[in-house]
């Protein structure tokens, strides 16, 4: 599905990070994307205290907090010569559940696939073109520094 996404749009799959790795990166001119994958099916709600739940029932991991963790690491690594670092939008994508979850949970997005695209392109953030370019090539480099050596 990402790769329906417009020029201008970088994306990057199974991306090393010291919490194992990190399903997908976008960059593009409305932002910085990490993307958590789940392919669990059901219906995909809140709870009161704020965790997802699958069929009214917790979810076996915390996605939220995995999605948070990857996004605060990248957001890190992504910090420019000046220190500044672009924001990091933390998404959690289901591909076969019906998410009924309709405003950030602890700033994550939880949307399902058929949605993730419009959430993307339709995004209030704005990076320039060189700060796109930067940051791509910084993820570029990053990504050949963390593959593991090849025998």
């Amino acid at each position: 599905m990402l790769g329906g996404l417009s020029k201008g749009y970088a994306v990057f799959n199974d991306f090393p990070c010291p919490m194992g790795n990190i399903d997908h990166i976008v960059v593009g001119p409305k932002g910085v994307f990490v993307i958590e994958t789940k392919g669990h099916s059901g219906e995909i709600t809140l709870s009161p205290d704020g965790n997802l739940l699958r069929d009214s029932k917790p979810l076996d991991k915390d996605f939220l907090k995995q999605v948070l963790g990857q996004s605060f690491w990248l957001k890190e690594k992504l910090a420019g010569p000046d220190g500044r670092a672009p924001f990091v939008n933390p998404v959690v994508v289901f591909t076969r559940a019906f998410v009924k979850v309709y405003q950030p949970v602890k700033s994550v997005r939880i949307v399902n696939k058929k949605w993730l695209i419009n959430y993307i392109t339709e995004n209030k953030g704005r990076l320039e073109k060189e700060e796109v370019d930067r940051i791509f090539y910084r993820l570029l480099s990053m990504k050949s520094e963390m593959a593991p050596a090849e025998k």
